[in-house]
């Protein structure tokens, strides 16, 4: 009897030390993942707040507008992220680029291996392609301005690259300054209504500690405004 007594308790603990080891595993994971949801957050946050500043001239002119200007002017920005979104619908089911809305601008991104081979900054067949969309949407709108932002995860550029792109500055403004290049050149979209600008590594949306993250990273984002005359 006091031997059964002695394997039932011990039998016992194991399955407590069991379900306390389970249980302090499963609050790593919790506590990992409330951590990642975190940082992700915290980047949204800056993203948003970044945006806010880089375009705030803008911002401020759709503001000053008319109730009436303005409801037809975000009528008409609802209806070309359709059709962006039309245009990119294979890419956005591969989570390759995503249309959005920020107050009254419209930002695309577009991960690199949707434009670009790796590494590189000029556009392949593919990404060729895709811009072509872009600027099919692009130039049914007049008075519209698009701005190429590139920008890259926080790996230095290495191997016979380095020659080429000395740093992530080079690589990330040479994307930007590609698509640009194809719309003006290729497409023969007005200049004066498109802008290249390099972000390098130091404005990523995804951590770049993580292979996942740094795919995030290495993209194009491209933000749409309507080039609104000064006020008088």
């Amino acid at each position: 009897m006091g031997v059964l007594k002695t394997t039932l308790s011990l039998c016992l603990l194991g399955a407590v030390l069991m379900t306390t080891g389970c249980g302090m595993k499963q609050l790593r994971i919790d506590n990992e993942q409330l951590r990642m949801e975190n940082d992700q957050l915290r980047l949204e946050t800056g993203k948003h707040k970044q945006t806010s500043k880089d375009y705030s001239d803008k911002l401020r002119e759709t503001e000053e507008l008319s109730s009436q200007e303005r409801l037809k002017l975000r009528n008409e920005m609802d209806k070309m992220r359709e059709q962006f979104n039309t245009g990119l619908d294979e890419q956005i089911r591969e989570n390759q680029a995503l249309v959005q809305k920020f107050k009254d601008l419209t930002i695309i991104e577009i991960g690199e291996a949707a434009l670009f081979g790796s590494g590189q900054a000029d556009l392949t067949k593919e990404g060729s392609a895709l811009v072509r969309e872009l600027a099919k949407v692009f130039t049914q709108y007049a008075g519209y301005h698009m701005r190429v932002e590139g920008h890259t995860d926080s790996k230095p550029i290495g191997g016979s690259l380095k020659d080429k792109y000395p740093s992530n500055w080079e690589l990330s403004t040479a994307r930007a300054t590609s698509v640009i290049r194809y719309m003006i050149y290729g497409l023969k979209i007005p200049p004066e209504t498109l802008t290249a600008v390099g972000y390098a590594q130091y404005r990523p949306i995804a951590d770049n500690e993580t292979e996942k993250g740094r795919a995030k990273n290495r993209r194009i984002r491209i933000v749409v405004f309507k080039d609104l005359p000064e006020q008088k």
